[in-house]
Order: structure tokens, then C-alpha cells, then sequence
């Protein structure tokens, strides 16, 4: 069944009302990850992208499935650092909703803007990856093009 996309515009305006009221902090860490320390299976590097979201409620579910779809078929480690940067729409929503229905996909809120170069920096010190991925989350980049580069970093489809 359909959500109710009134059900949903209440209850995105209800979290913002929330995380507007005291300091957005990152979603609680998981007491396991899905993933274990170190070298990813097969011995497949690990890949960690980081998705810089500023006012992209519209765009951002399309961003991150596509980051999932293309991405994880060539890696055995894949992680998706959501950045909401203080949006003024229901960016955080998404965010969370992303995060909570995949483990791969973490979100943190900036209280205030950090710009592209401040999530970069913040999603760097974050990654658990051995390489890194800008991909903004307007879903203008189109993830299916970057398999070239992608080779040349040994991040070939898994069979």
C-alpha cells in the first residue's frame, strides 16, 4: 500500500521541528556492523561514498539507489555517508528513512552548512572504505558512467 503523501509531508515537518530544536547529531551507532574489520570480502577493496544533500528531499532516494545499485555489484564492503547540510526541507527525513532501510547507508545532520569541502572532510573522517566517492545527492551524476574508473581501481563486478 501507497504512503499517504500528506502522512508523510506531516511527519517529515514533525522530525525537522525536532532536529531543528537542539544540535542533529548523526544516527545512534549499531551495536554490530554488517561488515568485518579490515580487507572486504574476497579480498575486494572497500568503498565509501559520500553524499553531500542540501535541500534534495526530491532527489535524494534516486541519488542513493543508484549509488547502491551500480556500486555494490563491484565491491564486497559498500557504505553511503548521507550528509544532510542543514536543509530547509524534508532532506533529514529521507535521510534517516535511507539509513534506516539499508545498513550500508548512514545519515548525519549539520546543524549549521558545512559546504561541500566541510562534508567531504567530516565524510573522510568517517569512511571505513580503503576509496572514496563524492556523489551529491541531486542525482545529477550519473553513477553508471564512472565503471571505467572504477576498473582501474580493481573495483570489477563481482560474479
Amino acid at each position: 500500500m501507497a504512503a499517504d503523501p500528506d502522512d508523510l509531508a506531516l511527519r517529515a515537518r514533525a522530525w525537522w521541528r525536532e532536529a531543528s530544536q537542539g544540535t542533529p547529531q548523526a544516527d545512534p551507532p549499531r551495536e554490530s556492523s554488517p561488515w568485518p574489520a579490515g580487507e572486504g570480502f574476497r579480498g575486494l577493496p572497500r568503498l565509501t561514498v559520500v553524499v553531500p544533500a542540501l535541500n534534495e528531499e526530491a532527489n535524494l532516494r534516486a541519488a542513493v539507489d543508484a549509488v547502491l545499485h551500480h556500486l555494490a555489484p563491484r565491491t564486497s564492503f559498500l557504505e553511503v555517508l548521507v550528509f544532510n547540510d542543514a536543509s530547509l526541507d524534508s532532506t533529514g527525513w529521507v535521510a534517516n528513512c535511507l539509513a534506516r532501510d539499508d545498513p550500508r547507508v548512514r545519515a548525519f545532520h549539520n546543524p549549521r552548512r558545512l559546504g561541500i569541502g566541510g562534508i567531504y572532510q567530516a565524510g573522510l573522517r568517517l569512511a571505513r572504505g580503503d576509496y572514496y566517492l563524492l556523489i551529491p545527492g541531486d542525482n545529477e551524476t550519473r553513477v553508471d558512467e564512472l565503471a571505467p574508473y572504477l576498473v582501474t581501481l580493481g573495483l570489477e563486478p563481482v560474479p
